[in-house]
């Protein structure tokens, strides 16, 4: 998933109520990416320095932070760790990374994006 040409950092993450809400900061402007998520199952912020053989797994662009990861591992961990008890049907793995940080996010819906100045 592209969002812009721009480099963005992670500035805040907010998990409430099924929803995320991920704002990014553009590392040269004051202007803001919103990523929202609606219906989301899973939500892990890692520091990137402490996942480096997961690096490898995820497409790695200098123009675009957001992805969509498919055939995944993850998803298959959340799917024996709740003992089949859910139908994981559509269900979507995403991924942010910036410079520091991962935020994988397993949800049923894409996610919206806004931006503002």
């Amino acid at each position: 998933m592209f969002i812009d040409k721009k480099k963005y950092i992670v500035n805040s993450v907010l998990h409430k109520n099924s929803k995320l809400k991920v704002d990014l900061k553009d590392y040269n402007s004051k202007s803001i990416c919103t990523v929202k998520f609606s219906n989301v199952v899973l939500v892990r912020v890692s520091d990137e320095s402490y996942r480096l053989k997961s690096l490898d797994s995820y497409p790695l662009s200098d123009s675009n932070m957001l992805h969509q990861i498919y055939d995944n591992s993850l998803i298959s961990w959340l799917i024996e760790e709740c003992f089949d008890s859910y139908e994981f049907k559509n269900i979507k793995h995403f991924v942010f990374l910036d410079s520091e940080t991962i935020i994988d996010v397993i949800t049923y819906d894409s996610p919206t994006i806004n931006f503002r100045e």
